[in-house]
């Protein structure tokens, strides 16, 4: 055997053992993530920091009949889904209303060892949303997931509305359908753009939160109609909601900074629902 060969063979060995390692390192992430859910929805009592390797064995391999339906959902999380696109507003992207580390980005890279990925910008409307997606390429990404939240900015860029005087309340929903039908049209581009990239399973669509402590009545009511729009697009497209008019229903969901965004506490409700949402994937 020459020295060249027996080069090659060392190098093939070293290659595979590297990823051998790599793989072992997913698997253990995997099951450290799987243990810590399962804890913390209190399947039993004992931290996984504090356990023996043999334990967390236990708890994995046997007893598959108790275990199985709790697991299967987290394997196939692991397995299916390679990263996670955030789009859309400050309702994902909320950095800047938090205390460092608490943004829904932040809460999201802890709970989960699956990239996110942040692509949603504060301030965008659904035009820019779109561009964003044009700028990212319409590559088709069947194993990333993909969360939405677009066309807040929307409602608000056109509130001024509210104050124009009107003679009757026909005349004023009058004044409002131009508006709405505009939206809509931006919004079924926003959400067919994204379906030509991302695999419809995987992709999560938020309403916009309508709770806001500071905010009167009317223009809260006047935000129905967008949610409306967003539920019936989305329906159409059998696409699944993250419904933030639930999520963030008390009042410290939202930021003492600027209280039309998400707070730290209200970007963890939004993380986990997000998160939650693909468990059954």
């Amino acid at each position: 055997m020459t020295t060249k060969q027996l080069e090659k063979i060392t190098d093939t060995i070293r290659s595979k053992a590297h990823q051998k390692n790599q793989e072992t390192g997913k698997q253990q992430t995997r099951a450290s993530f799987i243990l810590h859910t399962l804890w913390r929805e209190n399947a039993f009592s004992s931290s996984p920091l504090f356990m023996r390797e043999e334990e967390k064995a236990s708890l994995l391999l046997s007893q598959p009949s108790r275990w199985g339906s709790n697991l299967k959902p987290f394997w196939r999380f692991f397995m299916t889904i390679e990263a996670i696109d955030l789009l859309g507003d400050s309702l994902l992207e909320n950095h800047s209303y938090t205390k460092v580390g608490e943004s829904v980005h932040d809460h999201m890279t802890r709970l989960t060892p699956i990239p996110v990925v942040q692509h949603a910008v504060d301030g965008d409307v659904i035009a820019d949303t779109i561009r964003v997606l044009d700028i990212m390429g319409h590559d088709p990404k069947p194993n990333t997931g993909a969360v939405l939240s677009c066309s807040g900015n929307d409602a608000l860029r056109a509130s001024s509305i509210l104050t124009e005087p009107v003679s009757s309340v026909f005349e004023a929903f009058s004044l409002m359908i131009p508006i709405l039908d505009g939206v809509r049209d931006r919004y079924r581009t926003l959400l067919d753009t994204m379906l030509k990239i991302y695999d419809r399973d995987l992709v999560r669509v938020m309403t916009i939160h309508n709770k806001v402590p500071s905010m009167p009545r009317e223009p809260l009511a006047a935000l129905s109609l967008f949610n409306e729009l967003i539920l019936e697009e989305c329906s159409r497209r059998k696409l699944q909601i993250i419904d933030l008019r639930i999520i963030c229903e008390a009042a410290d969901s939202y930021s003492e900074i600027s209280d039309i965004e998400p707070s730290g506490i209200g970007g963890l409700r939004i993380s986990e629902a997000i998160l939650n949402s693909f468990k059954e994937v």
